[in-house]
């Protein structure tokens, strides 16, 4: 899917031309922001639509670009630079995927292109941090092209420097850190269901220890649980397990502390407390020490 903004397809055509934008006011800070209000009450009238919401950045991205005059090849390389970014957004989900992200796209391109006319009409410098290498090659080239022509027309201190803060507007955070694909398998397991935990007959530290001893810890530890291979079954099986002993233990926290790991887990944790809300809803003994570990485990991670 590639992002198409309309009005800097006009201008870029415009700067092939040679022609300027229609005739504007001196640039300022102040006319470069001026109708930012009239670009937000024509989101909120389209409200979420999206060719309604695009239809508003390309009037905001055209007026923006008339308070900047003179300057036909920044104004390409600009147009060009908000195309590009847009469909590495879009490629990239950094705002998710379809008709919100197209919407989020527009508004990303209306953000950059604002702070940038009032910092280069001689307002101030955009603040936060952005990082070109974070986007694909030709999103890349494209910023660096713009950020050479319009460093080039509008003499700004440390205007090189400063330019790829604008590139916050499409880099909201960090990206996250890619989540480490499962690389071992937890020994120990499967672990023994609630009736094989009774049978054996332990009872309070007995029992504790026995745990202490049975529980993998690679489940236990935070920073390693993540690596661990688990399907559905695994994890129903090991919070069966946790459930079972925390209930005959009256909540022994050595098995809340050992359990934290896997519920605090972001590759696990979803999962393992789907598993034991569904055991908590049962009408039964073990249904009732389900739901008292829930609560405990709820109050540790959440």
């Amino acid at each position: 899917m590639s992002w198409k903004p309309v009005a800097p397809a006009a201008l870029l055509a415009l700067a092939a031309c040679g022609a300027a934008p229609a005739p504007s006011p001196t640039p300022t800070p102040s006319v470069a922001a001026t109708q930012d209000g009239t670009f937000a009450a024509c989101r909120t009238r389209a409200d979420g639509d999206p060719a309604a919401s695009q239809s508003c950045a390309d009037a905001e991205l055209a007026r923006i670009a008339r308070t900047l005059p003179g300057h036909a090849e920044a104004a390409t390389r600009h147009a060009a630079a908000l195309r590009a970014l847009g469909d590495d957004a879009i490629a990239r989900g950094t705002f998710g995927q379809g008709a919100a992200a197209q919407v989020a796209v527009a508004d990303a391109a209306v953000r950059l292109s604002q702070r940038r006319a009032a910092w280069l009409a001689g307002g101030d410098a955009p603040t936060g941090r952005g990082d070109p290498a974070r986007l694909g090659a030709d999103a890349r080239a494209a910023w660096s092209a713009s950020r050479a022509t319009s460093c080039a027309a509008w003499p700004v201190t440390d205007c090189a420097a400063r330019y790829d803060a604008l590139l916050g507007a499409y880099q909201p955070a960090a990206e996250p850190t890619p989540m480490p694909e499962p690389v071992t398998t937890a020994t120990g397991l499967p672990l023994p269901d609630c009736a094989q935990v009774k049978a054996a007959g332990l009872v309070g530290g007995a029992l504790g220890d026995a745990f202490y001893r049975r529980y993998p810890t690679s489940l236990a530890d935070p920073k390693g649980v993540d690596h661990v291979a688990l399907d559905a079954a695994a994890i129903d099986n090991v919070v069966g397990y946790l459930a079972c002993v925390a209930t005959l233990t009256d909540g022994d926290p050595t098995v809340a502390d050992n359990a934290a790991a896997l519920f605090a887990s972001p590759r696990h944790g979803a999962a393992a407390f789907a598993a034991l809300t569904a055991r908590a809803h049962a009408d039964t003994p073990e249904g009732k020490g389900a739901a008292r570990f829930l609560q405990q485990m709820k109050a540790m991670v959440e």
